[in-house]
């Protein structure tokens, strides 16, 4: 009932074309002061009295502490009961705040920060003879010539000695065949003696076991 209008109640006998201007003030009064303007009622307040506190008690003062002195200016120019005192449009009151909607901007240019360029881990360089398994080495002996058994030089009928080619012989190395680790001097007799030892212990345990068990 506190945002209807003091007009609509009769007090100047005519509706104004501000009506909602008081409404607007009496809602943004409340939201800031976070109680009723006129002060809280229970179920036994009657119309009668809640007419009377609107019309005739004073206006509460804008909250001045959680708001500047331009909007608690406007507030108070919306909280007028005489219509012709009040803000008269919504334009006139957007009028009143448009020069504190203004507020400082930053200036300059905003230079991103980009972060330092990685270095560049290049693979390591392969060769084929990593790539491919070792190959044993082969060796190409070149081809000579030998004089052929045919025929000899005592005998003139016969031609000269001929020359023919050989073949070339491939030889591949044979791999080193891997020996076998030499055993250290001494190690068998250490194995025997070890040995020896355990035999003696055992036939010990057993003397003095049968001595237990006869006695």
């Amino acid at each position: 009932l506190e945002q209807f209008n003091p007009n609509e109640y009769g007090h100047e006998g005519q509706l104004s074309t501000n009506l909602d201007l008081w409404s607007f003030g009496v809602i943004l009064t409340e939201m800031m002061n976070g109680r009723p303007v006129f002060g809280r009622r229970d179920n036994r307040t009657t119309l009668e009295q809640i007419m009377n506190t609107i019309l005739k008690s004073p206006l509460p003062p804008p909250p001045v502490l959680r708001m500047k002195k331009p909007y608690s200016d406007m507030l108070r120019k919306c909280l007028v009961r005489q219509a012709g005192d009040r803000v008269q449009s919504a334009g006139d009151l957007l009028a009143l705040l448009e020069p504190h909607l203004q507020w400082p901007r930053p200036t300059g240019t905003f230079q991103p920060k980009l972060s330092p360029p990685q270095p560049i881990i290049e693979p390591a360089p392969t060769t084929t003879e990593q790539l491919e398994p070792r190959r044993p080495k082969i060796v190409i002996r070149p081809a000579r010539l030998v004089q052929s058994e045919v025929g000899s030089d005592s005998d003139p009928a016969q031609p000269a000695a001929t020359d023919r080619p050989v073949r070339p012989k491939i030889i591949i190395p044979a791999h080193p065949k891997e020996k076998a680790p030499k055993r250290p001097a001494g190690s068998n007799t250490k194995m025997l003696l070890l040995i020896l030892l355990l035999l003696l212990l055992l036939g010990a345990a057993g003397f003095i076991g049968s001595k237990f068990w006869l006695n």
